[in-house]
């Protein structure tokens, strides 16, 4: 198989050309993500969720908000941010009792 595959790539065959070029690029795309949320945003993502987790068991939705927005935009999209936003303007319900 493998050797099927060098002939090919040698004889200069466009699929192999193709597939090779196009896992070259998610290669470099992958190792670049891995490089910019390891040391670029650095954030400690599980200090930061057990934070969110904290806020909102004590039901303290300002504070879970104010985190989401103090964290940045690199660190944590804005979608989250507008959701966590929303969940602010919703009222509570505790199914507790």
């Amino acid at each position: 198989m493998w050797a099927e595959l060098a002939l090919s790539f040698k004889q200069g065959n466009i699929y192999v050309l193709t597939m090779f070029a196009i896992g070259f690029v998610a290669a470099v795309v992958f190792f670049e993500r891995l490089v910019m949320v390891q040391f670029v945003y650095n954030i400690n993502f599980d200090r930061f969720l057990l934070n969110i987790r904290r806020a909102i068991a004590a039901e303290d939705l300002d504070r879970a908000v104010s985190l989401c927005k103090n964290a940045g935009r690199t660190s944590l999209p804005l979608t989250r941010q507008r959701c966590a936003a929303q969940s602010r303007k919703r009222p509570s319900i505790s199914f507790r009792d």
